[in-house]
């Protein structure tokens, strides 16, 4: 973990650094609230996590399909020589 408030914020701003944080919020909650919580809860907090994922690779399928995108784009173009006299 970190050693100052730095450091801290510096693991938040990694791209997985908020991911881990939320990772471990969930851990310690089930830990200190296991008993407290229905089943269903944590049924709920499963699935929940599980749409969050699923909407992070909606961005990254996004954000790979514009790549390619322009990639195409760039091999159609064509250079056109122009006779300079």
């Amino acid at each position: 973990m970190a050693e100052n408030k730095s450091e801290a914020a510096t693991e938040r701003e990694r791209p997985m650094g908020w991911l881990q944080l939320l990772s471990e919020i969930g851990r310690t909650a089930k830990a200190s609230m296991g008993g407290m919580m229905p089943a269903e809860f944590w049924e709920h907090m499963r699935a929940s996590h599980k749409e969050q994922l699923l909407a992070m690779r909606s961005l990254i399928d996004a954000r790979i399909a514009r790549i390619e995108e322009r990639e195409a784009q760039a091999k159609e173009r064509k250079v056109t020589k122009i006779a300079v006299q």
